[in-house]
């Protein structure tokens, strides 16, 4: 194997991490709207098998304009959104509430809009995406846009973790 192949690799490697990995502290998450035993605490606790969740939706239409959002335990720089879904099985990641859209606002000071995003978890249940460098960040927030479903058609929002990142 030549140098190349090398380099390949740790590229790989360097983004599995950027996608598995939080790489701020986080200091806890609210809702506006969490399910009775789903509680908002659970996206930000580092435990994929714990998940918040909203109440049901009647379509996937976001009509009650639920929310999700995690607090940095240090305000810093954020330029990098780590999300992992509510997997009911895994290799695959059966996924289970993932928003089909949904936008993502940084807090610092202002709320800045970072983008409405479509990207869907990969087969361990994650998604990470780049966004607008925000610095002095203190809070992110996901808000569906479109609802997903779980295995038996019901609209809910319902994540596992959501992590703030900032590649250097």
């Amino acid at each position: 194997m030549g140098g190349g192949a090398r380099n390949v690799g740790a590229q790989a490697f360097r983004d599995w991490v950027k996608r598995t990995a939080a790489t701020l502290p986080m200091n806890g998450s609210v809702s506006n709207e969490p399910l009775a035993g789903w509680p908002a605490s659970s996206a930000s606790d580092y435990n994929p098998s714990t998940v918040y969740s909203s109440s049901s939706f009647p379509t996937s239409t976001n009509s009650r304009n639920v929310w999700l959002q995690t607090s940095l335990a240090t305000a810093g720089p954020v330029n990098r959104v780590n999300i992992r879904a509510r997997c009911t099985s895994y290799n695959p990641c059966v996924k289970n509430g993932f928003p089909v859209s949904y936008h993502v606002h940084v807090f610092n000071g202002v709320w800045n809009f970072s983008g409405t995003f479509t990207q869907q978890p990969d087969n361990l249940g994650v998604v990470s995406l780049s966004i607008p460098q925000v610095n002095s960040a203190t809070v992110i927030q996901i808000t569906p846009a479109q609802l997903g479903t779980d295995n038996f058609g019901n609209h809910y929002f319902q994540l596992a973790e959501l992590q703030p990142a900032y590649d250097l």
